[in-house]
């Protein structure tokens, strides 16, 4: 099989909690806020280099990232809200592994580490997938 490389891109956007929270006074403590809506669009980006790929397994590895934009109503009295931005980013990269479990069915292991908005580093516990590919 060819040295193909992958390229994908996703795109999301939901939005959750109350519009119109109903808080009373002893809701908040000193300078506790609270908060309600939230607006989120997110975008990721993903890049597979392939390594080896055979008919029935492929060895890769991933690179990627995500950038979301985020919007939050924040309480900070019953009365007293503001919107304010909560953005966040994500890049990372790790060692992929697919094999063919019958024609049309794959299970996949990968183990990403990330580098975050907050300059963390996190290593996931193995992310596995089972794929159906409808050709």
């Amino acid at each position: 099989m060819g040295k193909k490389q992958w390229l994908s891109g996703n795109y999301r956007g939901y939005a959750y909690g109350s519009k119109n929270p109903d808080y009373s006074n002893s809701d908040f403590v000193g300078e506790d806020y609270k908060n309600a809506r939230r607006q989120t669009g997110l975008l990721g980006l993903n890049y597979i280099w392939n390594l080896q790929k055979a008919k029935e397994y492929h060895f890769y590895v991933l690179t990627g990232g995500s950038y979301t934009l985020q919007k939050v109503k924040r309480y900070y009295s019953p009365n007293d809200s503001k919107w304010v931005n909560d953005n966040k980013w994500s890049i990372g990269a790790g060692p992929g592994f697919e094999m063919m479990l019958a024609d049309r069915f794959h299970i996949s292991v990968e183990l990403p580490i990330t580098y975050n908005h907050r300059d963390d580093i996190v290593m996931y516990i193995p992310a596995v997938g089972i794929y159906y590919y409808f050709r």
